[in-house]
C-alpha cells in the first residue's frame, strides 16, 4: 500500500465512468493477453528478455496500483449513491476481482517464460541443450 495515501486526492462519483473505463480496458487487455499465451508451454516458445520483462513491468505495475481502485470504489460505496451507481459500483468490484485473478496468471506465465528466453537459450552450450531436450525438460521447436 502508498504511504502517501492520505496525500491522495479521491474522486468525486461524477469520475465513475473514468474508473469503470480503466478497470474495463485493463481487464479486457488482460484477458486478450492470457488468451495469448495460454497454453504456451506446450508450443515450446522462446520468448526475448525484454517481452518477458516487459510483463513483468506492466502486470507489475498494475497489481501494485490495485488498491487504489479498491479503496476509490470503498469510497463511494460510503456514500449516498442512486441505484444505478450502487449498481455499477458493485460491478466494478467483481470486474476488479477477476483482473486481479487474470494479472497473477499472466504474472505466473511470465515467471515460467523468464528462464526460457532466447538469450537465455543462445547462452547454454550445445551439450546442455542437448540433455535438455533428451530429458524432456526442452522440446525441439517445430
Amino acid at each position: 500500500m502508498n504511504k502517501n495515501k492520505q496525500e491522495l486526492h479521491w474522486q468525486p462519483i461524477s469520475f465513475l465512468p473514468h474508473i469503470r473505463e480503466m478497470i474495463d480496458g485493463m481487464l479486457e487487455s488482460a484477458e486478450e493477453n492470457l488468451l495469448n499465451f495460454t497454453g504456451i508451454e506446450d508450443r515450446s516458445p522462446v520468448f526475448d528478455d525484454y517481452t518477458v520483462g516487459r510483463m513483468f513491468e506492466v502486470y507489475g505495475n498494475q497489481k501494485r496500483d490495485f488498491w487504489l481502485y479498491d479503496d476509490q470504489l470503498q469510497r463511494w460505496q460510503c456514500t449516498r449513491l442512486n441505484d444505478l451507481q450502487e449498481k455499477e459500483i458493485k460491478r466494478l468490484q467483481v470486474q476488479m476481482v477477476k483482473l486481479k485473478n487474470v494479472v497473477d496468471k499472466l504474472l505466473n506465465i511470465a515467471e515460467q517464460l523468464k528462464d526460457n528466453t532466447i538469450e537465455t537459450v543462445l547462452g547454454k552450450d550445445d551439450f546442455e541443450l542437448a540433455m535438455e531436450v533428451l530429458t524432456g525438460k526442452r522440446q525441439m521447436p517445430l
